[in-house]
């Protein structure tokens, strides 16, 4: 039986077209000009209120501006970080062992799965692979499962790789006005396209400097809530006319019950998290690494929720830790908008990239996330080698 170390050996990223401000997202999205007036007027309103909440600077849509049209496919934009994956690892697309691809983001509404889409972008010859369905928690699940099989020895290496391409859902002319709701439109004020990428490989004998994996983890207890971000169109609704019609192709968010519920259930399963942790490693080691931790990657949509988050996590930090001084914060939302599934690997990529520096033998880096399409939370610990 293998347990081998697992490392980060590269990370990519894929921004489509030029940043965006946020008060410009409707010359690129186009403007809801089909709605009611009061609609409007509450439209307005709100998008100053959500700037503030948001902290959002920079948005990227995979959006031709002359024409409107969606001008990246998911698995191309998926390509494109995984190419600077691959070239930070040292290793070449052929030699890849297992593929897998994380996201609500699919370029087939039924098959073939984007995974293989992708392994035909870099001409991959021979390879496993998967797609995970999934949203915030997609690339987490793709982590766990990578980590295992390689630290297991079924394979050697992984690319694993995501993209949110939501854009083409957001656009005035996807919606029917007619029908649009509040919790419809909020969405276009945070969401974001992108493609992010990662590379994990098999460390046998002496380590190599570089960022390992300890541990990962994965829950579902949203079998009791209703989901907070889906849509209702799928393989048993009425069809695509009728859908359209009732306005059930639209994705909702349900943003104040989210803002609501969201940090409650989380920082249950934050404290959860943590108390499994103690009870696998045991109590020495599990304060030794949470006295490492250096870093929390902060994988949400809002500035609003992290502080909300900040305000709760802390207590329970300080059940284990007197002093805890980590970077919470550590996110890069506020630059490049909320890309969901991609969200952690850009973070990643920003860490590995331009802050390795920063991080010292034996630090600890931690991240959790909550999905509100149906309440999962998914986690991992890292670990530094110098």
């Amino acid at each position: 039986m293998y347990d081998r170390s697992v490392r980060i050996a590269g990370t990519g990223t894929y921004l489509p077209g030029e940043p965006v401000k946020f008060h410009d997202i409707e010359k690129v999205l186009g403007e809801l000009d089909e709605v009611t007036p009061d609609f409007k007027k509450w439209y307005k309103r709100t998008a100053n209120v959500m700037y503030q909440i948001l902290g959002m600077e920079n948005y990227y849509y995979a959006i031709d501006r002359e024409t409107g049209a969606c001008n990246e496919t998911c698995a191309g934009m998926a390509a494109k970080a995984s190419r600077q994956a691959l070239e930070m690892a040292g290793i070449e697309a052929k030699d890849i062992e297992l593929l897998i691809y994380g996201s609500s983001s699919m370029d087939r509404f039924i098959c073939p799965p984007t995974s293989v889409f992708v392994q035909e972008e870099l001409q991959i010859p021979y390879c496993a692979e998967m797609s995970i369905h999934s949203n915030c928690t997609a690339t987490y699940k793709a982590m766990q499962v990578a980590h295992d099989l390689i630290r297991l020895g079924r394979y050697k290496n992984a690319l694993i790789c995501s993209t949110n391409l939501v854009s083409s859902a957001l656009k005035a002319s996807y919606y029917n006005q007619a029908k649009i709701e509040r919790n419809h439109a909020v969405l276009r004020w945070f969401l974001s396209d992108g493609g992010g990428a990662m590379v994990l490989k098999a460390e046998d004998g002496d380590k190599v400097p570089g960022m390992y994996f300890v541990d990962t983890y994965l829950e579902s207890v949203g079998y009791n809530y209703p989901p907070h971000m889906y849509n209702r169109a799928g393989c048993s609704s009425l069809g695509p006319k009728e859908d359209y019609e009732h306005g059930y192709h639209h994705i909702v968010q349900d943003f104040r019950e989210v803002s609501q519920l969201g940090p409650k259930l989380s920082i249950q399963a934050f404290g959860k998290f943590l108390e499994i942790l103690r009870e696998k490693w045991g109590e020495e080691e599990f304060r030794r690494r949470i006295q490492a931790t250096t870093h929390v990657l902060a994988n949400v949509p809002t500035k609003h929720i992290i502080d909300l988050a900040f305000d709760e996590m802390m207590p329970i930090a300080r059940k284990y830790h007197e002093n805890p001084t980590f970077d919470l914060y550590y996110s890069t939302t506020d630059q490049m908008g909320y890309t969901g599934p991609v969200a952690i690997l850009l973070t990643l990529d920003r860490l590995l990239r331009q802050d390795a520096g920063d991080l010292k033998d034996g630090s600890t880096i931690m991240s959790f996330v909550t999905e509100s399409s149906k309440w999962m939370n998914a986690g991992f610990i890292l670990e530094w080698k110098a």
